[in-house]
């Protein structure tokens, strides 16, 4: 069977943006090797897609490439002065951005890879609902692989059903200790990261909403257990309805006399009980080292508040560190990695976008794109995916005017 290449390129992008996005791969030994190929696929098929027509760019376009292009240029020298060392890298991340740029500036290319992107995680999910409920859960599956992942420079054992499925971090859930559904990703706020960004694809995006995709992009998301997740899917549909029940429209005067009904009958138990949570959840070690993230990335900020200390550079972070983590290398957030790393100047290029798509959603009248903006934003203050694949794909997505493929959910 003849293989279509557009299409197969299209896959192979959507992939590769999803696998970017912290799979347990890019954390076991001799990881390097699968990052490259994942790289080295992901940017040839850009390539490939880019100038399979020739390489047009519209004439409004033009004038931002070329200041995106010198802005990039001077990221590099600067970073090429602080540390020639990390000279691929920096070239590799200029090269994604200004590859993406051109790829999804045509909205019928930027759409398919959404679409492909969806159902690839869709049948990722399902797979890791059954393996979670039928193994980790009732253990009528028991793993039968393992494989070794490092973190902070410490070899871990993680246990996998048939390499498609893995158990990683475990949660206390009505006092048993149960095994979070993961997937093939190394974390559960990553995993969750991919759902709920998808999720707002189908509610927000899609020509045509796929509800069976957004029931189990929303299941499996609960299935996490990352609150941070779990808050962000319980917002996106809350947004969705009422962008499909505009307040002067009869349902939407129900739902949203339901939602004042709703805060005053339960209103007081709800803060009881956010309370309670919140008490409890100060007390972790997870809620401790989330704080001192902030913390240490913002005193990081404060040491090159203009250009930052350079691409990739944990090591000024990390020197702010709390004692309680002095083994400790991960980091939580994207906003003040990116100011500690790359500063007000490379915080531009994610700035514009934003305040762009605010733009747009106030002129257009449309909805969808603030309720999108208000999740996006949300995880570039709790989750660090500064410089994944799945980040510069949702920052183009605002900037370029692929507003107008929302328009038709008006």
């Amino acid at each position: 069977m003849k293989i279509k290449m557009i299409p197969f390129l299209a896959s192979v992008v959507a992939l590769s943006i999803l696998l970017n996005c912290e799979s347990i791969w890019k954390w076991m030994n001799y990881s390097g090797y699968f990052k490259l190929v994942l790289d080295s696929c992901f940017i040839v098929s850009l390539l490939i897609l880019v100038t399979h027509d020739g390489l047009k760019i519209a004439k409004k376009d033009i004038n931002t490439l070329k200041f995106l292009t010198i802005f990039l240029l001077v990221f590099v020298f600067y970073n090429l002065f602080l540390n020639n060392n990390n000279a691929l890298d920096v070239l590799q991340i200029v090269t994604i951005i200004i590859l993406m740029y051109l790829f999804t500036s045509d909205c019928r290319r930027l759409y398919r890879v959404l679409e492909c992107c969806s159902k690839i995680l869709c049948i990722l999910a399902l797979i890791s609902l059954f393996f979670w409920v039928f193994g980790s859960v009732l253990h009528i599956f028991t793993p039968n692989h393992s494989i070794v992942v490092y973190n902070s420079d410490v070899a871990r054992i993680r246990q996998s059903y048939f390499f498609i499925h893995y158990e990683v971090q475990i949660e206390e859930l009505l006092g048993n200790r149960i095994f979070r559904n993961t997937g093939i990703f190394y974390e559960g706020p990553k995993y969750v990261l991919l759902l709920s960004f998808f999720l707002m694809y189908e509610l927000y995006i899609s020509k045509k909403c796929n509800l069976k995709r957004s029931i189990i992009f929303t299941i499996t998301a609960i299935t996490t257990m990352s609150m941070t997740g779990i808050y962000a899917i319980m917002l996106i549909w809350f947004l969705y309805l009422l962008c499909e029940f505009p307040a002067n429209s009869r349902k939407g005067f129900v739902f949203r006399g339901l939602i004042v009904l709703l805060v005053v009958v339960f209103g007081m138990q709800v803060i009881s009980y956010m309370e309670d949570l919140l008490s409890l959840k100060a007390a972790t070690a997870s809620y401790k080292t989330r704080i001192d993230n902030y913390q240490a990335g913002f005193l990081a900020w404060r040491e090159h508040p203009f250009m930052g200390t350079g691409y990739l550079n944990m090591r000024t972070i990390q020197s702010h560190y709390s004692l309680f983590r002095i083994n400790d290398i991960g980091y939580s957030n994207s906003v003040f990695r990116l100011l500690a790393q790359g500063g007000i100047y490379l915080a531009t290029i994610y700035i514009v976008p934003i305040v762009k798509a605010i733009k747009a959603s106030i002129v257009k009248k449309n909805r969808y794109v603030i309720s999108f903006v208000i999740i996006f934003v949300y995880f570039f203050i709790t989750t660090s995916f500064t410089y994944n694949y799945i980040m510069f794909l949702a920052l183009y997505l605002m900037y370029f005017d692929n507003v107008d493929m929302w328009l038709e959910k008006q």
